[in-house]
């Protein structure tokens, strides 16, 4: 099901995009120096992506 919608897909990634960078931030100081901080903010917003897409508020 999820938020099929580009608008409500946007509404959801720009309300929890300051959620990713914080825990991108909070993850960067236990990972690998090769590891570089927008790389894991980026994997996080994708993952973000993801979920919104597929969601489903009936499923609790």
């Amino acid at each position: 099901m999820g938020y099929q919608s580009t608008q409500n897909l946007n509404v959801i990634v720009e309300k929890h995009a300051s959620l990713v960078k914080k825990v991108a931030c909070h993850l960067i100081a236990r990972l690998p120096p090769s590891v570089q901080l927008d790389d894991l903010i980026q994997s996080g917003m994708i993952g973000l992506i993801e979920a919104s897409k597929n969601f489903d508020a009936t499923k609790g």
